[in-house]
């Protein structure tokens, strides 16, 4: 039976408080904020939003709490788009984010992982039947190992493509990267599964010359404002970052996942849909939040026809 263009998002969901502020404290100091903004949030769900604002069907899985927060987050996904019957109520609290946004738009985030630290194989048994009918699975680091080593495997027996953004950076076993087809990391993460530093596009080549050996088909390295790198076996090029004023930069690689994945489900090739995705990061990028952000297909033509000008 022919698979659906569907993509399956295995990963974390949380409840974001976005404090926007001149600076950060010091040790000891007490800071106001200038301004508060609540937001859903969580890698695996800004990353089902994305492809849900791009239209394209998206499950997510995974856990929240039997909480307020838990309950606005579903409501949040499902005005998106997101079919959310795959995650699981909990009793542990929804996870959580603290994001302080400055100035030049860089962001700390500090993060809790609640009922994500407790999404089990169980939830990827639950998949199964879902991973058989749909082309992509997503997974992030932000739920346990152990769980995502088992969604690899199951993502592989069911030929789906395996999209790993490997974030927080952790150790995985050589078998589970693997299994992956599509590893994605940011220069900090490079650097984590590489063992050198990774600054610019010099280095990141390097990098993504070894980290290829370890997957199965592409390795993206995001570099903030100085754009990406995608390497496959066949080949690599330098995707130059979109130009534009950032306001706060949550979720840009999120952005980026979700698109690169829904311009493969359309037909483009790595190159071109990286190009794609730098442009809905470029978008994001200028909103505060990371979900609200998010472009639709129309933003982003419209975005790239005038870029083109």
């Amino acid at each position: 039976m022919a698979k659906k263009d569907q993509v399956v998002v295995l990963g974390s969901l949380n409840y974001d408080m976005i404090f926007r502020q001149q600076r950060m404290p010091e040790i000891g100091e007490t800071y106001t904020a200038d301004s508060l903004q609540t937001a859903s949030g969580g890698k695996g769900a800004n990353q089902a939003v994305q492809c849900a604002r791009l239209g394209i069907p998206v499950y997510l899985a995974g856990a929240v709490g039997r909480d307020a927060s838990g309950s606005w987050l579903l409501e949040q996904l499902q005005g998106y788009g997101v079919h959310t019957e795959y995650v699981g109520l909990l009793e542990e609290c929804t996870g959580v984010g603290m994001v302080n946004c400055l100035q030049d738009g860089s962001v700390r985030a500090t993060i809790y992982g609640g009922a994500n630290a407790r999404v089990s194989r169980e939830a990827v048994e639950a998949l199964r039947p879902l991973l058989a009918d749909s082309r992509i699975l997503i997974l992030q680091l932000e739920i346990p190992v152990d769980t995502v080593a088992c969604a690899v495997a199951a993502g592989r027996e069911s030929d789906c493509y395996v999209i790993l953004n490997a974030a927080p950076a952790r150790s995985l076993a050589a078998e589970v990267l693997a299994g992956v087809d599509c590893l994605v990391v940011n220069e900090t993460e490079a650097s984590f599964y590489w063992g050198q530093p990774v600054a610019d596009f010099a280095s990141a080549e390097l990098a993504a010359r070894e980290l290829i050996t370890r997957v199965r088909d592409t390795v993206i390295i995001t570099l903030g404002g100085q754009g990406s790198l995608v390497c496959r076996h066949n080949g690599r090029q330098r995707i130059p970052a979109c130009r534009v004023k950032a306001v706060e930069t949550t979720g840009a690689g999120d952005s980026y996942i979700g698109a690169y994945a829904a311009a493969l489900l359309r037909g483009q090739d790595a190159f071109a849909a990286a190009r794609f995705a730098a442009a809905a990061a470029a978008i994001t990028v200028q909103g505060v939040g990371a979900q609200p952000s998010m472009p639709s297909r129309e933003d982003i033509d419209g975005f790239l026809a005038g870029a083109g000008k």
